[in-house]
């Protein structure tokens, strides 16, 4: 990701990103995966929406199962191993601060 953006607004399609800074996507960055050897998950920035295909017995990932009550569960355990991932990718640090 670069860094030191100072573009106010950046048009992506539809989409409009206002108050770009540092912190947040350029374009093309809009999303992220967490694929396994079974199912692979798509997150988009900002967004509430996503997809979580089943590549076992969807190849094409033709059927979304993001809204798919019976995989919620699924769902939340992947997005929690995505956090994992994207986490320990920097470490974090954090500085002792005495009397906190």
């Amino acid at each position: 990701m670069a860094s030191n953006v100072s573009t106010e607004s950046i048009t992506l399609g539809l989409r409009t990103w206002l108050n770009l800074k540092e912190s947040r996507p350029l374009p093309g960055e809009t999303n992220r995966n967490e694929v396994n050897q079974r199912y692979k998950l798509t997150v988009y920035y900002g967004q509430t929406y996503g997809e979580l295909y089943d590549l076992q017995e969807d190849p094409g990932e033709q059927n979304n199962l993001w809204t798919s009550a019976k995989h919620q569960d699924l769902k939340s355990q992947l997005l929690l191993e995505f956090l994992w991932g994207e986490m320990g990718k920097e470490p974090l640090w954090m500085p002792r601060i005495w009397g906190a």
